[in-house]
């Protein structure tokens, strides 16, 4: 199925169909009810090649139930210097979704670039979506866009969240990322994607609400000689755990990043509250951001094996575990680790 210019399309004829919206600044609307498994394209179910730049289009899908719809705000490729357009990607579902959807192509490559795009995304439960601000994978120096990618789930969520892709041999942009959620939302959280390979990321700002996330900066794992961003990660609402860089750094340069606390409510023990883990702080590289109006005077610390529980000292609520920050026994933590954001 091929539109042109701001069309608007409810209920596809069947739950399979292919969606190319084409050239032109585009308004592509589809109401379903569930078991959607539509391909929309914001441009072409083809490639862009050359110095062309995809046009700014606005992709909204809405259903119900099991819905495992491919959405890409431009081509299936970007390659030979072509431009992502600056799209926004709006989908809404309920439950069981597996939707796959990639704020520019389904592979970036060959200096081309993605767009900065906004992609929003709501669902309720049992949700494992695949969501990228850029595409699965940007490699040939290639360039992530400046990206917004929004996710608003309830419980038993399970999406994974790329900020841009796998990088290799490419460069991410400096991406915002923001998950909402109550109750166990174990969502996966790359600042990049899952791996980086002789590539740069971007400075990313990384804020998550629920319990169960885990945050990787930049990668799970980076590759030969990669630069890591200078990350903001900020967590709430559960025990959610941070790496600001990646699980496996390799012989990769690590970012300087900065993990913000606000308030705790959990006993020394971990149980029974909220609290951030961070996996892969670094004293003297790494800063702690106190936010909402705690100083570096209320906070105690206590020792346990090779991390630091830090407290708050009245209420002996626990705002994080900083691990690998012991030394005999006593934590390597100061002043000079924290700063008021």
């Amino acid at each position: 199925m091929f539109t042109s210019d701001s069309n608007l399309v409810f209920n596809p004829p069947i739950q399979s169909t292919t969606i190319e919206a084409l050239a032109g600044n585009d308004t592509l609307v589809i109401i379903g009810s569930g078991s959607q498994d539509n391909i929309i394209y914001g441009e072409s179910k083809d490639e862009l090649s050359g110095a062309v730049v995809a046009d700014d289009d606005r992709l909204i899908v809405v259903g119900s139930d099991n819905n495992n719809n491919i959405i890409v705000g431009d081509a299936a490729n970007l390659i030979n210097n072509a431009r992502g357009g600056d799209d926004l990607l709006f989908i809404k579902g309920d439950n069981s979704d597996h939707n796959k959807i990639f704020g520019d192509a389904e592979i970036s490559l060959s200096k081309s670039s993605g767009g900065d795009d906004l992609l929003v995304v709501f669902g309720n439960d049992s949700n494992d979506n695949n969501i990228y601000g850029d595409a699965p994978l940007l490699e040939n120096n290639s360039f992530g866009g400046d990206d917004r990618l929004e996710v608003f789930g309830s419980n038993n969520t399970n999406n994974t969240v790329s900020a841009d892709g796998i990088l290799r041999n490419s460069q991410g942009g400096s991406d915002s990322v923001i998950i909402e959620g109550d109750g166990n939302n174990n969502n996966t959280i790359y600042g990049e994607g899952e791996e980086i390979e002789n590539s740069i990321a971007g400075n990313d700002s990384i804020t998550i609400a629920g319990e169960g996330n885990i945050v990787y900066g930049d990668a799970l794992k980076m590759i030969g000689n990669s630069q890591a961003g200078n990350d903001t990660l900020t967590g709430s609402g559960g025990v959610n755990t941070f790496y600001g860089d990646a699980l496996d750094l390799g012989t990769s340069t690590g970012g300087k990043d900065t993990f913000v606390v606000s308030g705790g409510f959990s006993d020394q023990d971990g149980s029974d509250g909220e609290y951030n883990i961070f996996k892969d702080f670094r004293s003297g590289e790494d800063i702690i951001g106190l936010a909402g109006g705690i100083t570096f005077d209320d906070l105690t610390f206590g020792v346990n094996a090779d991390t630091t529980i830090v407290s708050i000292a009245n209420t002996n609520d626990v705002l994080a575990w900083v691990e690998n920050t012991v030394e005999g026994d006593i934590t390597i933590l100061g002043t000079d680790d924290f700063i008021l954001v």
